[in-house]
């Protein structure tokens, strides 16, 4: 009996239909909470509990969507606590209150936008981080305890904060702290003070001081020891900076990623003080992800070890035993660095219809060995799509991230342009090999498109086209970014210009997709339509939505 092809099953309106999300899980009061992403609901978000007779039950109205604008990018829009829930309502701005069983109420309206909410219940108040503008006009963030009847500035201001924890005992809170120029992954710094009577905050310590380290995601455990991720080295860990007995949690492999986003955890402290963590390499996790499951919430038990799944957000678009694992590809790049990538066998055919190079954001992303919708559509369509971890991805260490430092625009280009080689001497031809990339990746598709070795073919998801204008243009929390990316302005003023796909537009070929959100404050569409009306070698088509 024959079976339907995969392309007939995994259509686009199944793809979009079924990239249903599950983030953000918390674990309160013997009871599971989530944030869920609705594409159904034009991408609204809500938050999800698993009642007591295991079905998933949405707390959140319909005319609330729980997000977050701080720093630009979000998260941390909500927090559970054994009375109900506190969250951010993206429409109105305001701050929510929802306790169990009722609907949400507003809490009095604070100076700013919030996230990172913490609810303190030793002095009956919502924590949160806060972008207010000072006096002289910047902007940024400060620790505010919100009540029904006030907002109460804590003493707590820097650039950027994250991650507030308050101690068992209620006395001490620990927060991840950074200043612009740097980012959260390369510089940051855990910062730790007590509460006087009044509920505010005495004076700050630094538990642990290096200008060249990266500490984050403080966690206090049951015995009051505090706990954070730390890059000291090669690998961020975990690491019990109590005294009188630090510990580091040695692995060698990636506990934790860039905090592109508010509200990741990468691992918790067992009442007992065993550590589990979140870890990686080379785009594996090496617990908490799989390529043959779509994501799904599943609980872990402490004493057998046994995973069992709880929830699933949606119906597996395709069965498990027609899947193919991915495959780790490695080659050498033309200055003798070693590039990787997991590719993706097409679905069904021997000989694949042809080859997708994928290239993820950030550029401090990486690629992922799991069950991915858009992955699965091309596979299903007779692709197979290889997710390249180009120099400056994560995941492979420090020194594979930083190896991108000054080089941006040059060295993940030649990444790109080596791998399509490296793929044609294993059956790929060139002409029909694609390159897509989103925002930073997007940028890497240009510049590959402008070489004269490079792909034909690609797909732009609003990458920056005009560094220079990026600079200018892009939101506080990547303000600086391309200081280390590229070099510091105004002397780097130059570089910005030689490495721009702008620059080099008539040396673009080929066929080009421009695809660009007509909002987007990150990469402004100007960046887009700039690059289309001047790469007028190439066959560009710029769709906006």
């Amino acid at each position: 009996m024959s079976r339907t092809p995969a392309r007939d099953l995994v259509t686009p309106q199944r793809v979009a239909d079924g990239l249903t999300r599950a983030l953000e899980v918390q674990w309160v009061g013997g009871r599971l909470y989530w944030l869920e992403v609705r594409p159904r609901e034009g991408g609204r978000c809500v938050v999800v509990t698993l009642a007591e007779d295991g079905v998933a039950k949405t707390l959140t109205p319909p005319d609330f969507n729980v997000r977050s604008v701080v720093h630009g990018l979000g998260g941390a829009a909500w927090r559970a606590f054994e009375g109900g829930v506190v969250f951010n309502d993206l429409s109105t701005g305001a701050v929510m209150l929802q306790a169990r069983g009722e609907p949400p109420r507003p809490l009095a309206t604070p100076p700013g936008p919030c996230a990172d909410f913490v609810w303190d219940h030793h002095r009956a108040r919502v924590l949160a981080i806060c972008e207010i503008r000072d006096e002289e006009g910047r902007v940024g963030d400060e620790l505010v305890a919100i009540t029904r009847q006030s907002v109460v500035r804590l003493g707590l201001r820097a650039d950027f904060l994250a991650y507030p924890a308050i101690s068992p005992d209620g006395a001490g809170l620990a927060v991840t702290a950074w200043s612009e120029g740097s980012m959260p992954w390369e510089r940051s710094r855990l910062l730790t003070a007590r509460f006087d009577k009044t509920g505010r905050l005495g004076a700050l310590e630094v538990p642990l001081d290096d200008p060249d380290t990266s500490v984050s995601e403080p966690h206090w455990s049951a015995d009051g020891a505090l706990h954070a991720l730390a890059e000291t080295d090669e690998w961020r860990n975990v690491r019990r900076l109590s005294p009188p007995d630090p510990v580091r949690f040695a692995v060698e492999g990636e506990c934790g990623r860039p905090l592109w986003e508010l509200g990741q955890t990468n691992y918790v402290v067992t009442d007992a003080g065993e550590v589990i963590a979140r870890c990686g390499r080379h785009g594996r996790d090496l617990i908490g992800a799989s390529w043959d499951r779509a994501p799904c919430l599943a609980r872990l038990s402490l004493k057998t070890r046994a995973v069992d799944v709880v929830h699933e957000p949606e119906t597996p678009l395709l069965e498990r035993a027609r899947l193919r694992p991915p495959m780790r590809i490695a080659f050498c790049a033309r200055d003798g660095g070693e590039v990787d990538g997991l590719l993706f066998d097409a679905l069904d055919l021997d000989a694949p219809a042809g080859l997708i190079i994928e290239l993820h954001g950030g550029p401090t992303a990486e690629a992922q060995g799991i069950l991915d919708p858009d992955t699965l559509f091309w596979t299903a369509q007779g692709f197979a799509v290889l997710h390249l971890n180009y120099r400056g991805s994560c995941g492979a260490g420090r020194s594979h991230r930083r190896a991108l430092d000054g080089g941006w625009g040059e060295r993940d280009v030649a990444d790109v342009v080596d791998a399509v080689a490296a793929m044609a001497l294993r059956g790929f031809a060139t002409e029909r090999t694609i390159v897509r990339g989103s925002s930073a990746g997007g940028f890497t598709v240009l510049g590959a498109m402008a070489s004269p070795d490079g792909p034909r073919i690609g797909i732009d998801r609003f990458g920056p086209s005009d560094l220079l204008q990026l600079a200018r243009q892009t939101h506080r929390f990547e303000a600086r970014y391309i200081d280390s990316l590229v070099a510091p302005l105004p002397h780097g003023a130059a570089l910005y210009r030689a490495r721009s796909p702008l620059t080099k537009a008539n040396a673009l070929r080929g066929d080009l997709l421009i695809l660009q959100g007509s909002r987007d404050e990150v990469v402004p569409r100007a960046q887009s339509i700039a690059i289309a009306e001047a790469a007028t070698n190439a066959r560009v088509t710029l769709l906006e939505f």
